[in-house]
């Protein structure tokens, strides 16, 4: 049987489609996650300048992701219009999964552009 591994990185499902990487980690830091996360993912759309509605946040610790998974709805307002922004841990956990993950998308998509945008937040 499998261990469970501990649960760092969450999937914030129904954001508003316009909001950039940039977006999302100003939205975090107010609400105040700000170096509590080292690695935030959003997948485009088509259009480049929209997302998928799905943005990817690893966390340094799995207490703080719990925490955002539980409390994020009511303090972070990524929401897409009309909805709720849904707040759960992701299917693939951990930042270097999710750097990979992002290499072999990139990687798919032969002779285009990247359309993902990640960003690793500035740390001082």
């Amino acid at each position: 049987s499998k261990s469970a591994s501990p649960v760092t990185t969450i999937a914030i499902r129904n954001i508003d489609h316009r909001l950039t990487t940039s977006e999302i980690c100003c939205k975090l830091d107010g609400a105040g996650y700000a170096g509590t996360y080292d690695y935030v993912f959003t997948a485009c759309g088509k259009r480049a300048k929209a997302n998928c509605g799905v943005a990817y946040v690893n966390f340094l610790c799995q207490d703080i992701a719990r925490q955002v998974c539980k409390l994020g709805p009511k303090t972070i307002n990524v929401n897409k219009p009309g909805s709720n922004a849904r707040f759960g841990p992701a299917r693939v956990q951990g930042k270097e999964a999710h750097l990979a993950l992002e290499k072999s998308c990139q990687r798919a998509r032969t002779g285009r552009r990247s359309r993902f945008g990640g960003r690793k937040p500035n740390r001082d």
